[in-house]
């Protein structure tokens, strides 16, 4: 059996699933939503956008002080954002060595009612054969499939998000970056929040422009190794006027694109209630 990040599927399925509150796990990759779903489901509150990555590989000493600084960082965005009253939820890629810590961290911080906390984007048929989703923790997890055709971030960047969260990561976290940075430079954009610390595609960032990625936030300790519980915490402070619906081009006019105005205007009058019921059953049958 092949490995993934070290460990075989079944040792890493009781690694994730040893210490979470769920006290029945929920495994198995749930069915996903369909796109007509991916930009304007009833979110319970404004998700944070989180871009994780694993640091690049370019034939350079590997700097493990980074990779433990990226860990750490992950594991408390997932503490501060999931472990309230409210939480924060967060929306992101598939990728196999981040995401399942995400789920992890919903699955046993998550607090409020029983909401999906982490939507995870994909392409059709992305995870049908991946050892790693099959054994994560999806119980406070949701899939959103994108249209055929479709770039996930792209699809992704439709979402009116509170702001976005970089940490360490190679090409394809700065290729979201590059979107998130254009939303950012709009009128009422979302912020970006580089967390250079964790090295890799997040630091490159902050260092050639600290003040496009959280630099002119005086109380925000980016750069440097700091307390990750106190600077999520901050992060969450210094975005919570966000986010305000960033504009796009469409047939709509001046505002949010037409599908995407119509979009939202449809699902604005379906009840939460019946929302999460939608959720609950995706995961029992998915």
């Amino acid at each position: 059996m092949s490995r993934s990040c070290g460990f075989e599927p079944s040792e890493l399925a009781k690694i994730l699933h040893s210490s979470s509150k769920s006290l029945e796990p929920q495994t198995g990759v749930p069915k996903a939503f369909g796109h007509e779903h991916a930009t304007e489901l009833d979110w319970p509150r404004p998700p944070v956008w989180v871009s994780a990555g694993p640091l690049p590989s370019d034939g350079a000493v590997h700097n493990m002080r980074q990779a433990l600084l990226l860990r750490d960082a992950l594991g408390e965005l997932a503490r501060v954002f999931f472990d309230r009253p409210e939480p924060v939820p967060i929306m992101t890629r598939w990728v196999p060595s981040m995401t399942p810590a995400l789920l992890e961290g919903a699955a046993r911080f998550g607090g409020g009612e029983d909401e999906a906390l982490v939507s995870v984007f994909i392409t059709a048929n992305l995870l049908d054969q991946d050892e790693i989703a099959q054994v994560s923790d999806w119980s406070r997890g949701r899939l959103l499939e994108v249209p055929p055709g479709a770039e996930v971030r792209t699809s992704m960047s439709g979402v009116s998000y509170r702001c976005a969260v970089l940490l360490g990561g190679d090409d394809e976290v700065g290729k979201d970056a590059d979107i998130q940075l254009q939303i950012a430079r709009q009128a009422h954009g979302a912020a970006v929040f580089a967390i250079g610390s964790t090295g890799g595609e997040a630091d490159k960032r902050y260092k050639a422009n600290p003040d496009d990625f959280g630099g002119k936030e005086p109380e925000l300790e980016l750069a440097a190794p700091t307390s990750y519980t106190l600077l999520m915490k901050r992060i969450l402070a210094a975005s919570q006027s966000g986010p305000k619906r960033h504009q796009t081009s469409g047939p709509g006019g001046g505002g949010p694109s037409g599908s995407h105005g119509r979009a939202s205007n449809a699902l604005a009058t379906e009840s939460k209630t019946q929302v999460r019921k939608v959720v609950v059953r995706a995961r029992r049958h998915g």
